[in-house]
């Protein structure tokens, strides 16, 4: 059902739609932030099958510490705990205010360019478990992303 919501995309949203959908599946919070300006800004997320309200105002400034800021310079995933600094306990407490046991951030690049991250937060073991599913996801939701670049270009002309 994934590979087909990704395939039938239309835009971004339906893209997000689809990557929300499958990981609340297994994890108890997952977020999508873009990264424009030099920001990480709130475009979807979910806890514990719920939409979160409000998602869309979270911004963090990539140019201050936050794990964030770590995966998008380096352009690599993190997994781990998440380190006790104020604009990573601004984020986790979109989702609740217990501090997750373990996070990971998936970096989603195009042509080479950091355009969203992945957060997903959770039991340690729970991601654990998911982590070959969720290293998965990732080429799968470029290859999304580059297919509706290239559709946009076709109906431009």
């Amino acid at each position: 059902l994934f590979c087909k919501q990704l395939n039938l995309a239309e835009n971004r949203d339906d893209i997000a739609n689809a990557i929300i959908d499958y990981v609340t599946q297994m994890t108890g919070g997952v977020a999508l932030l873009m990264v424009k300006d030099g920001d990480a800004i709130g475009w979807k997320g979910s806890c514990d099958g719920e939409l979160l309200s409000d998602f869309d105002q979270l911004h963090i400034p990539l140019d201050q510490p936050s794990i964030l800021k770590t995966v998008a310079e380096s352009k690599s995933s993190y997994l781990g705990p998440l380190p006790k600094e104020i604009n990573n306990i601004l984020l986790s407490s979109r989702f609740n205010h217990q501090q997750p046991e373990t996070v990971l951030l998936m970096p989603l690049l195009l042509r080479g360019r950091l355009v969203s991250l992945l957060y997903l937060q959770d039991v340690s073991e729970n991601i654990q478990e998911q982590l070959a599913k969720y290293q998965k996801l990732i080429p799968k939701v470029t290859m999304a992303f580059e297919i509706l670049i290239l559709k946009n270009k076709i109906r431009m002309g």
